[in-house]
């Protein structure tokens, strides 16, 4: 199953223009691992995805059960 959520704060309840992503993945035994990353001038959203998603991929393929920090 695939989950999207899109978040835009308001303009009163933002600081700055910056932007980021979350990424949540469950395991087959309910484990809960995720990853971030955020935007910096210069560096396309896409690529920001790429970071957060190879982060997540690797968490997925350390087989812990405990986020690496």
């Amino acid at each position: 199953m695939l989950d999207i959520q899109a978040v835009h704060d308001p303009p009163e309840r933002a600081f700055g223009d910056g932007g980021g992503i979350v990424l949540v993945a469950q395991t087959g035994t309910g484990c809960l691992l995720g990853s971030t990353a955020l935007a910096e001038r210069g560096v396309t959203a896409e690529a920001v995805g790429a970071i957060a998603a190879r982060d997540l991929v690797e968490a997925l393929a350390s087989g812990a059960a405990v986020h690496h920090w």
